[in-house]
């Protein structure tokens, strides 16, 4: 076939893109001819020299050149190679000889090739030695029978007086165990090759017919190649298993040498590390590095620059000085904030003492918040010669309700941008409405994970609780915020969309369904009335597709498909007052289901500490922890114990 000319390009473009002239040219790469690969000086390299240089590698690396292109394959799958092959298993060290029933080159591809023989399904690993291939699980089943499937050859043990009147002992079999009982030696029966089989029933009518002599002759031959067959597995299996513990001791010596390595670069960075602090403090940088010492020079330590395996060159000092000096400043500023920080938690601790932890105390603002205004941060960034304790912040305790409500505040401004981003044109809200109250006001997280899929659906206030909402997105500003994040382990609330599109006209029609403004009603208002939605999907009333739930659940429904572009998503209709009676009577003989389903879910918290042990675990983990950590026997909910606000408690569908 000619290859496509410029023209014939062309035409092809115009037959895929349509007679458009505004379409750019589309190269086509596939349809020009590519330049054979050659291997430099190899081409004239005569065939008796590379085939004498083949005949001292190994079997591995001969099968493997004999694939690199066709050149080298019709090289050495010529007659003239048979040599190369036989040294090439010769040098192998400790590897059974070639068998008789296969050749060189079929002996390497059975070695070296992990793929199915049958249907080339690659990562195939396991060799089986008693059929010389190599199977998945699909094909084994396939390609092999069982011993009580395969139909006994009629008059043969008669003449061969073979294994308990069967055929096995002509044919190479396996012995499958019992997988109930693997651990005796009941045998449950054989397996044998289908290919095998059929070659010797078409042998065996071959020589029914002929004499005695021919017959028994055939008989001697069959048992000689099945148990040469046998016999090479045995060896086989040997040689897998010393080259098994062979790869664990070669593993073992480069471990340790591995760890000889480890000790001699941390041997090259700690002189390293204690050159760059000798010149540190010849440059009057003391009480920074006193600062950092009892961590033993961590923060440096861990500097790219300090890293390097070499000794420190005078020449190299210049070049790395001032990000050295940099990062010291940085490290010693942090050691600075560490206790301020600490400070200010004692702080806030004292502020919101209580005898026990409620729903409301995982609304209120962390430390981390406050660092963030002005007036704490004017505290905590204060220069390294003041000193900063709990009493430092006392001036700041008559104010503090003022800072928890400009907090919320803050939230509610970012929540209500939040909201605006989904809304045509930004349109704005009414002036006497509050936004984050209304029944429409969903901030759905894309983070949670896919066991969470239930809980992506937050509103205001308790998406303050919930974690992913302060996962930082993006670098911090500043170096103080980095800084503090660092120290505090977490960071600020970072209120903006993490995934999730919130389409608000799929929420308005649900809304309007009952007969209420998206605009005006609110959630407290949907809640008095106990609103449900009469669900049904396809367009269809379908009695197992079909669903009553609660008005809040049909909201959070839109958002547990990963995909929230749904084509066909469902249709909401409002419930008759008849049928919403007998759903809250429904609703009240779930109690055990309800609550049984809460109880799986980790979202429960101990009202008696903050111990890791004891919060966001399911009901099981957080009774076991008030019993063992705080000698509560009975423990109560809604006292030893509350469910996090910062996930949705399971409502109930009543189908």
């Amino acid at each position: 076939m000619r290859p496509y000319s410029r023209d014939d390009c062309e035409l092809i473009k115009f037959w895929k893109h349509g007679f458009r002239c505004d379409i750019a040219p589309i190269p086509y790469p596939s349809l020009q001819r590519k330049k054979p690969v050659r291997f430099t000086k190899l081409h004239i390299v005569p065939a008796d020299v590379m085939l004498e240089i083949c005949s001292y590698l190994q079997l591995r690396d001969v099968f493997h050149l004999s694939r690199i292109n066709k050149t080298f394959r019709r090289l050495l799958t010529s007659h003239h190679a048979a040599f190369v092959w036989r040294s090439a298993v010769a040098n192998e060290k400790d590897l059974p000889m070639c068998p008789k029933h296969l050749n060189e080159l079929q002996y390497a591809n059975l070695l070296y090739s992990p793929h199915c023989h049958n249907c080339l399904r690659p990562n195939v690993n396991d060799i089986n030695w008693v059929f010389r291939v190599r199977y998945c699980d699909n094909c084994y089943k396939r390609e092999t029978k069982h011993y009580r499937t395969v139909d006994t050859i009629p008059g043969i043990e008669r003449e061969f007086g073979t294994w308990e009147g069967d055929n096995w002992s002509l044919l190479p079999a396996i012995e499958e165990l019992r997988p109930w009982l693997r651990w005796t030696r009941h045998v449950n029966g054989v397996r044998v090759r289908n290919s095998d089989y059929e070659a010797l029933l078409q042998s065996w009518w071959v020589i029914k017919g002929c004499p005695e002599e021919e017959a028994e002759l055939f008989g001697r031959e069959r048992f000689e190649y099945t148990g040469g067959i046998h016999n090479h597995a045995r060896l086989m299996k040997e040689w897998e298993k010393r080259e098994a513990e062979r790869r664990e001791a070669d593993s073992r010596k480069r471990d340790e040498q591995s760890k000889a390595d480890m000790k001699v670069h941390d041997f090259i960075r700690e002189v390293r590390l204690k050159q760059i602090i000798i010149n540190l403090r010849r440059l009057g940088y003391d009480r920074q590095l006193a600062s950092i010492e009892p961590s033993s020079y961590a923060s440096l330590a861990a500097s790219p620059v300090v890293q390097t395996l070499r000794t420190l060159r005078r020449e190299e000092w210049e070049k790395i000085q001032k990000p050295v000096i940099n990062v010291l400043v940085e490290a010693h500023r942090k050691e600075v904030l560490r206790p301020r920080y600490c400070a200010l938690d004692t702080f806030l601790a004292s502020c919101f003492a209580e005898e026990r932890k409620t729903p409301a105390s995982e609304l209120r603002p962390k430390a981390i918040d406050l660092a963030m205004m002005p007036e704490f941060r004017a505290l905590i960034d204060a220069p390294d010669d003041v000193q900063i304790t709990t009493q430092s912040f006392e001036p700041l305790r008559e104010q503090m309700d003022t800072f928890v409500e400009r907090w919320h505040a803050d939230i509610k401004h970012r929540l209500v941008e939040w909201m605006l981003m989904g809304r045509p044109e930004n349109r704005p809200f009414p002036a006497d409405v509050d936004p984050v109250a209304l029944a429409s006001a969903v901030f759905p997280c894309g983070r949670c994970p896919d066991e969470d899929i239930d809980h992506r659906v937050h509103r205001y206030p308790g998406i303050i609780a919930h974690p992913c909402f302060r996962i930082r997105t993006a670098p911090a500003d500043t170096a103080y915020e980095r800084n503090i994040g660092d120290i505090a382990g977490i960071n600020p609330l970072q209120l903006k969309p993490n995934g999730l599109h919130v389409d608000h006209q799929k929420i308005h029609e649900i809304l309007e369904s009952c007969g209420k403004d998206p605009d005006r009603v609110t959630i407290q208002e949907m809640d008095d009335l106990d609103v449900h939605v009469f669900q049904w999907c396809r367009g269809q009333l379908v009695k197992k597709n079909s669903r009553i739930v609660h008005w809040r659940l049909a909201i959070e429904m839109w958002f547990r498909n990963v995909d929230p572009y749904d084509p066909s998503p469902p249709i909401y209709h409002c419930m008759l007052a008849s049928k919403a009676d007998k759903s809250r009577r429904l609703k009240t003989q779930l109690p055990k289901y309800h609550d049984s389903k809460a109880a799986s879910l980790s979202h429960w918290c101990c009202a008696l500490c903050d111990n890791a042990s004891g919060r966001n675990k399911d009901l099981f983990d957080v009774h076991f922890h008030v019993r063992n950590m705080h000698a509560v026997e009975s423990p109560v909910k809604r006292y030893d114990f509350y469910w996090n606000p910062g996930a949705i408690y399971p409502l109930p569908t009543i189908y």
